[in-house]
């Protein structure tokens, strides 16, 4: 299971890593969303090599992980529309389900770079 979320620092040391964000923060939840492939998506968003990319583990218990996702990321993710997710879908062949996801996380980007909140992936296996 993983769900994007918006946090300040503050507000990421209040979250339960067990229950995770949803409910106490703007969260999509993102079932079948690859979360390995973020690595991959931020590359490629961001234009910077996949070596390059350093995603921070913000938080960590047991089987629970939050990674804390770039600002460069999140703002990548927030200038796209909704033709610019369709193309991307469209060359990483995502399904309609992972389109839609990605397409609820550029959403949530644009209103975290609006109120300068970091985005986040809570990850539980």
């Amino acid at each position: 299971m993983s769900d994007f979320f918006l946090a300040s620092s503050e507000e990421l040391d209040l979250l339960d890593l067990v229950r995770g964000p949803h409910g106490k923060f703007q969260t999509i939840q993102a079932k079948g969303f690859d979360p390995v492939s973020l690595v991959s998506l931020e590359a490629h968003m961001t234009g910077t090599p996949e070596a390059a990319v350093s995603q921070t583990i913000a938080r960590e218990q047991s089987d629970v992980t939050v990674v804390a996702l770039g600002q460069a990321f999140r703002d990548a993710l927030a200038a796209m529309d909704g033709e610019a997710v369709e193309q991307f879908g469209e060359e990483w062949l995502l399904s309609d389900d992972e389109e839609t996801i990605l397409s609820q996380v550029t959403e949530l980007a644009r209103h975290g770079k609006q109120m300068r909140k970091s985005l986040y992936v809570w990850i539980s296996l």
